[in-house]
This record gives C-alpha cells, structure tokens and sequence, in this order.
C-alpha cells in the first residue's frame, strides 16, 4: 500500500534529487524534465536527460549506490516553468514502475535484468562512456603528463632546442592545436569526444568549433618573420605538416614542430618551407555571466610582462630623476652663481642637458612598452566582445537597435584602456611622489605642510567638479545615442522620406534630439573649464601664501632652496592632479560602464554542458508548444504540435501576425518556448549546442540583407572554401545563371550596401543560393521567394526538390505551397488547419478563403 508523503512544488530553476528508490511521484500540475545525474561523493558530474513527464505520470525514484562507494546515481527533477509533484512511499509500486519508466525512454535498451535500478547505472555509463570515462582517463593521464608539460613550457618560454613532451593523441595537428591553446591559456576539446563528433578526419576548424574559440585564416606576407604578430599555427609547403610558430623577441619567431619534437629559430629558409596560410586563435570570453573587472583581468592576460615591467622601471627612473633638477638648481643659484665661476656652471649645464636626454629616453621606451601593452589589451578584448555579441540570446540582441548596440560595442575597448592607462600612471606617480614629498619637508616644514593642505582641498573640489559632470556626461550619451540612431534611420530610409515628403519633420525629430545632446555636452564642458580655471587659481593662490609666509613669517630659505622647494612641490602637485584627474576620468566612465555592463553579465547562449549537435537527419518535432513574449501578455503560439519527417516539404501559411516568423525563431533556438519542447532527431533542442546545430541549415529570412562585396562573397559568405567553379551549379539551382552571364563582373559583380545594385528577385536567389551552399540537412525559408514571378520561383523550387533535405516554407503568396507534402495552416497563433494543397481546398476552410481572396486581388478571378 503506498503512503502518501505530501506535495513537492517547483518552479522557476528550483530541482529536486530523489533520495531513495522505495520513493515516486505523481506529476499532479504542470510539467518536468527527467535527467539522471552520478554523483562522486557530495560532487555532482554530468546529467543526462531522460524524458519529460506530465501531469498524470508516475516517475520512480533512483538512489543507486555502487558497492564499496559512496557514489550514487539519482534522478533529478526540473520544472518547464511550474511543476507539483506528490510524494508516496512504496517498495513494491517502485520496483514494476522503474521498468516501466525505463520501457517508456526512447532509446533505452532492452534487458532481462529485473533491478531498474541497475538497468539505469548500466545505460547511463554506456551513454557517458565516452565523456564521463573518458574525462576520468585525461585526469590520471594529465597527473602522468606534469613533467613532460613542464618540459614543454620551459621550451616555449626559455627556447630549449629540444621538445620534450608526450601526448595522448597521435595526431599531429590536434597536438599542435594543444600546444598553442595551453600557450594561450584556452581550453580545448577532449580528443576522444572530438573524434566521436568529427570523425578521424576533422579539421582545425573543427577544433575550435568544438572547443569554442575563435579561429581565423591569415595569409603571410614577406618578412612576416620580422614582425610580431602574436603566436599562430601554419604548414608546411612540402608535406602539408602543422607546426607551431610563436614570437620570441619583438622581431623573431620560434618555429616548433610537434610531430618531430623539434624546434628552430625563423629565417628566410624556414618562412621558405611554410606555406602562405595561417591560423590565427583568439581567446573568447568565459560563457557565463562576467563583471567589467573579469573582462579587465581578461584582456591583461595576454600582455607581456617584458612590457610590464619595462613600464613600471622607465616610468619610476623618469620619476626619481625629477628629483635630481631642483638639487642642481640649488647648488646652482646658491653656490656657483654667486661665486661667478663659469666653468662648474657649464658643467651643470651639461648635466641638466644629460638628464634631459636620458628622462626623453626613458619617456620613449615606457611609452613604447605602454603601447605595446595597450594595444594587446585592446586586441584581445575587441576579439572576445565581438565573438560574445555573436553567442548572446536572440532577445538580448533584440532589445536594442543597430545603432545602440554599435555604440555600446564600440565603447568597450576604449573604457578599460583608458582605465588601465590612466589608472597605472596615476598611481605610480602619486606613490612616486612621496619622494618629493619628503623633500618638499625636508626645506621647510611649513610651507611643505601648507602646501599639502593646499593639494589635498585643491584636489578635493576637482573631484567635485568631476562628480557633478557624471550626471551631465550620463545624459549626453543617451541623447546622443539617441540622435546618431534617428540619423541613420533617416538616411537608411531615405528614398521614403522623400516619397512621403517628411524631409522637415525627419529633420526636426534629428534636431530635437541632438540640440538636448548639445546642451547636455556644454553643460559638461562648462563644469570642466570651471575645474580647469580653479585649478588655475590655486596655483596662484598658492603662490602668494608661498611670498605671504616667506616674507611675514621670515622664513630663513636661500634663493636657490626657494626654488627647489616650488620645483618640488610643482612635481608633487602634478602628481596629485593626475590622480585626481584619474577620479574625474573613472567618474566621467560610469554612464559607459553601465552601458556596456549588460554585455558581459548576459550569459552566452552556448554552454559547455551542451552535447554537440551530431549530424542531423532532418526529423522536427513539435510537442504542445506555447509561446509569449512577456509573462503577462497572451500566447502568440498555443498548443502547437508538428511532425516532420525526413526529406519532407512543409509548408506554413496564414494571415499576417498569426505567429509563423515567431515559430521559426522558436525553431531555430532564438526564442525559448513558454511551455512544450522541440525536437530534432528526438533530441530536445533545449539540450543542443546551438550554433553547430544552425550550422547544419539553412535560413532564409523575409529580411534578409546582402552584405558589402560581390556576388561570390555573398554567396559563399557560410562557406568560404567554396570555389567559383563550386558557386556554379548554385547559380544553375536559383536561376541565376542567365542574370549572372549577362553582368559584366560575372559573379564578380560588387554589391552595395543594401544590395542596391541587384533588383528584389535577384537578392533573394542570392540569399537562396547562400543558404544552400553548405549542403543543410534542413531548409527554412521565410517569404524567400516573395519577389520571384511564378515562372522563376517554380523552377527554383524544382531545382531544390531533388535534394536530399527537410524544407520548411513560411509562405504568404499561398502559390509558393501549392507542390508541399503537407500544409500547416495558422490562425491567431494555433493551427486551424492540416493537410495537402489539394485537400485543404476541398475543405473550403480558412485556407481556400485565403486562396480566394489572393486571386481576386490578382486580378485571377472575377
């Protein structure tokens, strides 16, 4: 008899973990996904989901312990949105309910064994087998590999002629890849798992497609070997052989080869053997949620402490030297002057020329070394946010415009630089100028203790100054931002400002936002001159309490200690006012720095615990799916379920706003559901890495654009190994051709921005011929063929028929779904209607009602 224990509510990211297998649960509300989860000890490792259960359904509870261990396995419950579960206690019920939940698993093996519980254990290692063992067996590996690691640093970093190193894999490029990543500090792909995916035969692309960082193809120019370009993987001419190419001055290169454990210094002979292509690796950004200072500690990493160091020395000598001017100007006016002897005074003459000399120098290689620093930082970080923007959810990127977001964007770099710079010699000349300080009280105890006051009060109102601007800076950029968004809206939409005559009142919106943007920058120029002319006047301020305290207090100070005394208290002020402009700059970076705050704490849309996306078959599954936008806005899409099989042709038709586009950003994974699942190839779309998952269709969207460039560009901008004798055929399958033999450039032909130069229905076979250049398993197509005559989009679709793929076509022009094997048809966000062209007709539903109404507005029928 089973014994009721209660209710258990979830919602939101809440779970729970089954604690013992003489317990189940009943899904009485709501819905939740299944996973099974090992734990080893108190540490959790990976999930593995099992099935959605709904209300009704009955799940068994799993607390398989291993003998001689305190490793378990459980089930682990999470909610789709809400979920209430109630709790029954009964050994009995479990035993025939874990079969038959196991039974219920699609893909769950077949056993005699009676004991769920270790049909369970058993299924789960032969499914994680290769991830799970296989990351066991790289730990025991990676403690048997620490010195030959080590031997492989130290020849990386102090140019040993010899590589010592034994690898877990065999192959050359994937050893090479590793070298460079555990150079640059990015994590790399398992082997094991890389081959499981990929296959004996993948490429570097792959590498770093599965291991998530960025890789792009270079070309070698002459003498690339004299210059620094960072590290970078290349092959050899002859034999096609990966080697390793890393910068060991400024103005040399060490080439490694893995494969022959060897190593060399770059000259022409060995650039010689290299051939012209080259990788290059960037390190991404961490997918999770960052703060400004991760991002910060990111791009420091990759600086040189050569750099580093040479900064903080030059900057430090230029520093104490400064103290060596007002000594010899002491010994100066007070000893050599007087006695009129010219000969010493040349020579100090001399020395003064001397120190100048070296303090330029010294200036020169730190603002070299700050250069250099600067610009590695400023490389790294530019790299990783773009790749970020890249990964980031379809509704972040939706919530602003192109403008906004180009600006946030393009303030990153420029708010860390300059927080780094100013930061750095900010504080090492206000640390430094503790030295003047002394010798400031070393002259004259009270003018050095006036003077302090007089920095320290001088300093305090300039921070004021600078608070206040925070405000008037915050506003300026949001008008501002505001005003360049408006202006390139206007000039995008040109030609229909002039055809609805809104030039006046285009200009007048542009005006009002940038004359605000205006008064809000004079208001933040106007505080900053004012700073600027009360520094001024403490300067003379300070200078007559300097004569008042000299002359009235009878301070016994010779002409040339006067003078060393205001040369260094002028050093300490300086130092003082740096500091205190870094504060002011810091401030002024507060409206950026929340501007482009949400960047890095939105988290990336690919996470490591996502399973690759093998290669599809082209089966799509949609279970009762529902959506919404907002939480308290009704549904756009309610209960929609869809089966397509393999190979079909689907299409999805209905009036405008019925929620088709919304289905396909719920397809391709830009839009979450509010409730139901999707599926491909039974897998939940929910639990695949995305971008390798898009990378096997293709979309074509209603707003589609062309890139800046040719046809060919365009064409093969998703498939760049593409040749022009391989774009061919594409042009043949999109009725290109013709339009293409008639254009002077051929294929060749530039592109505008816009796509000005091709008419409507030569842009769309572009994009057509795009989406189908990396062979997809799946084909979306929004209102791809909306600006094709009937002639041009039948033969296209024709074409397209005799691949081997699933389309989907989103379609208003109801002719383009006249050939698909079923019709999904949409209205008010649900499916009203299924069926073939011919069929749906019969009907006479909604579909034939909107077949007629097309027709009489083509002028087809009376």
């Amino acid at each position: 008899m089973a014994e009721d224990y209660g209710l258990i509510k979830l919602k939101g990211s809440e779970s729970f973990m089954t604690p013992d297998s003489k317990e189940y649960f009943e899904v009485t509300e709501g819905e939740a996904n299944v996973y099974m989860q090992f734990n080893e000890g108190d540490v959790p490792d990976r999930s593995l989901f099992l099935r959605s259960a709904v209300a009704g359904e009955l799940i068994p509870g799993l607390a398989c312990l291993l003998p001689e261990s305190e490793n378990k396995w459980h089930f682990v419950i999470i909610p789709k949105s809400e979920v209430t579960l109630k709790r029954f206690m009964s050994e009995d019920a479990n035993a025939a309910l874990g079969n038959e939940f196991a039974d219920s698993i699609e893909g769950f093996p077949q056993s005699e064994e009676k004991d769920y519980q270790k049909r369970f254990a058993r299924w789960y290692i032969a499914v994680m087998q290769s991830e799970t063992a296989g990351i066991h067996r790289m730990r025991e590996q990676k403690k048997k590999d620490i010195s030959s690691n080590h031997d492989l640093m130290e020849s990386l970093f102090k140019n040993r002629r010899v590589l010592k190193y034994e690898f877990s894999s065999d192959s050359p490029l994937y050893n090479t890849v590793s070298v460079l990543c555990d150079y640059m500090n990015i994590p790399l792909v398992a082997h094991q798992r890389l081959v499981a995916v990929r296959g004996e035969d993948y490429t570097i692309e792959d590498i770093a497609r599965l291991s998530h960082f960025v890789i792009r193809q270079v070309t070698l120019e002459k003498k690339w070997y004299k210059k620094d370009a960072g590290a970078f993987i290349a092959f050899t001419a002859d034999d096609n052989r990966p080697v390793l190419l890393i910068p060991k001055t400024h103005h040399t290169y060490m080439m490694y080869d893995v494969e022959n454990k060897s190593e060399k210094i770059v000259e022409e002979e060995e650039a010689a053997s290299i051939s012209n292509d080259a990788y290059v690796i960037y390190r991404h950004l961490p997918d999770g949620k960052l703060s400004l200072k991760d991002v910060l500690l990111y791009g420091l990493r990759p600086v040189r402490r050569r750099d580093i160091v040479l900064f903080v020395v030059m900057y430090t000598l230029s520093i104490l030297i400064g103290l060596a001017m007002p000594y010899l100007n002491e010994k100066l006016y007070d000893e050599l002057i007087p006695l009129g002897v010219f000969e010493p005074i040349i020579q100090i003459g001399f020395v003064i020329f001397i120190i100048m000399v070296g303090n330029m120098f010294f200036n020169l290689v730190k603002n070299l070394a700050n250069f250099r620093g600067v610009k590695t930082m400023e490389y790294a970080i530019v790299g990783a946010t773009f790749d970020r923007i890249f990964k980031l959810p379809q509704q972040f990127i939706e919530k602003f415009g192109t403008i906004e977001l180009v600006n946030r964007v393009s303030s990153v770099t420029g708010v860390f630089t300059t927080t780094v710079t100013s930061g750095v010699t900010a504080t090492l000349g206000f640390i430094l100028s503790l030295f003047y300080l002394y010798r400031m009280f070393d002259k004259s105890k009270t003018l050095a203790w006036r003077g302090l006051i007089m920095a320290i009060l001088s300093g305090i109102i300039m921070f004021a100054f600078g608070y206040f601007r925070v405000s008037q800076e915050r506003a300026r950029i949001e008008t501002s931002t505001k005003a360049n968004g408006l202006l390139y809206q206007f000039l995008s939409g040109i030609l229909k400002v002039k055809v609805s005559g809104l030039e006046d009142r285009s200009l007048y919106e542009f005006q009002k936002a940038n004359v605000a943007s205006m008064r809000y920058d004079m208001r933040s120029t106007r505080i900053s001159n004012m700073g600027t002319v009360f520094s001024s006047l403490m300067s003379v301020a300070y200078t007559g309490i300097i004569y008042y305290t000299v002359v009235k207090k009878k301070q016994t100070l010779t002409i040339g200690e006067y003078t060393a005394f205001t040369s260094v208290y002028g050093m300490f002020t300086s130092a003082v006012s740096q500091l205190v402009s870094f504060f002011i700059t810091v401030a002024g970076l507060i409206p950026v720095m929340d501007r482009i705050r949400p960047i890095f704490s939105e988290s990336a849309e690919m996470v490591d615990l996502s399973p690759t996306a093998k290669a599809l078959k082209g089966e799509i599954s949609v279970d009762h799916v529902s959506f919404r936008y907002e939480e308290n806005e009704p549904d756009v899409l309610t209960d929609i379920n869809m089966h397509i099989m393999p190979g079909e042709y689907i299409g999805i038709v209905g009036p405008s706003g019925c929620g088709k586009s919304t289905l396909l950003k719920l397809l391709l994974g830009f839009e979450i559901p509010s409730s139901g699942n999707i599926f491909y190839d039974s897998r939940d779309l929910d639990s695949l890495e995305k971008t390798e998952m898009r990378r096997q269709m293709g979309v074509v969207l209603q707003d589609g654009k062309m890139v800046v460039g040719n046809i060919y560009t365009n064409i093969t901008l998703s498939a760049p190994h593409l040749k022009p004798s391989d774009v061919e055929p594409l042009l043949e399958e999109v009725g290109l051709a013709d339009d293409i033999d008639r254009m002077p450039m051929g294929m060749f032909t530039t592109i505008s921005e816009g796509g000005g130069t091709v008419s409507g229905g030569q842009q769309q076979r572009i994009l057509i011929a795009r989406a189908l250049a990396n062979d997809p398993v799946i084909l979306y197509l929004d209102e791809a063929t909306s600006a094709l005559d009937n002639i041009t989009q039948q033969k296209v679709c024709e074409n397209m028929a005799h691949r081997n793929m699933t389309r989907v076509m989103i379609a208003h022009r109801l002719t383009t779904v006249m050939n698909c094997d079923r019709i999904y048809v949409f209205n008010e966000g649900r499916i009203e209607e299924i069926g073939s062209y011919k069929e749906l007709m019969e009907n006479k539903g909604l579909f034939y009602e909107l077949v007629r109404r097309q027709e009489l507005e083509d002028g087809l029928i009376d």
